[in-house]
């Protein structure tokens, strides 16, 4: 197992971001939207919005984890947030 971590910055808010533009297969992820940051940012699919989506508040970490044997991809993810330039952190567990 490997562990990949990094951070995305949300350059306009409204404009959904994918998190990486390939990956590996993965077992879990962890998504920390940070402190910092001056507006809640948003975690989804392709159609993720700054008003639509998994509410990701500030310094709350936000985990998800595949099933053994069905793993994920960090590619799948995208992000948006409400205020332009906002950041979250990722820290994701390879197979």
């Amino acid at each position: 197992m490997s562990i990949k971590a990094g951070t995305k910055d949300i350059p306009t808010a409204g404009t959904a971001v994918q998190l990486v533009s390939g990956g590996n297969s993965i077992q879990a992820v962890i998504f920390v939207a940070r402190i910092g940051n001056t507006g809640n940012c948003y975690l989804g699919g392709d159609d993720v919005s700054a008003t639509n989506g998994i509410e990701l508040l500030p310094g709350i970490p936000f985990r998800v984890e595949f099933p053994e044997g069905h793993p994920g991809k960090l590619n799948w993810f995208y992000l948006d947030a409400a205020t332009s330039g906002d950041d979250v952190d990722f820290f994701s567990m390879s197979v």
